[in-house]
């Protein structure tokens, strides 16, 4: 006896083709927020979201300070996702997502790497070193190449 079919709970049944949702909202405008609160667009993963006015007057504030709230680290052909995970005290996954790539593959990733600092101090304590410019590791691409 030949397989499926005979049985009801071998019938196999496609009940619709194509897509389970469609992508026409995606060029309609947001729609108006609610009272007391704004829509704010995220700079690094480009998602909106809602917040309160009062909590957006608090972010003004906190990009103008000094401190910064991320480093741009060139990716070095001796880099490794983990790596750099561990030097800026931060997960994978909000590196891969503040960058947009999947995987631990760094040649996919884009160069440089945006890494947010989540705590400034750790920069003040010397905890979290900057990349230099002028250190070994960023010139022996240079001359290897």
């Amino acid at each position: 006896m030949a397989e499926g079919g005979v049985y009801p709970w071998k019938i196999q049944k496609v009940e619709r083709f194509g897509p389970s949702c469609t992508y026409s909202n995606l060029t309609k405008p947001l729609p108006p927020p609610p009272k007391g609160m704004i829509w704010d667009k995220d700079v690094d993963t480009k998602e909106w979201k809602l917040i309160n006015e009062k909590q957006d007057e608090k972010e003004e504030e906190r990009e103008e300070s000094t401190d910064p709230s991320y480093i741009k680290h060139k990716v070095l052909p001796t880099d490794t996702l983990t790596g750099i995970c561990l030097k800026y005290k931060i997960s994978a996954v909000k590196v891969r997502q503040i960058n947009r790539f999947s995987g631990s593959n760094l040649h996919l990733a884009p160069n440089p790497l945006i890494i947010p600092i989540v705590d400034p101090q750790l920069l003040v304590d010397g905890t979290i070193k900057v990349q230099e410019a002028e250190s070994r590791e960023m010139k022996l691409p240079i001359y290897t190449s």
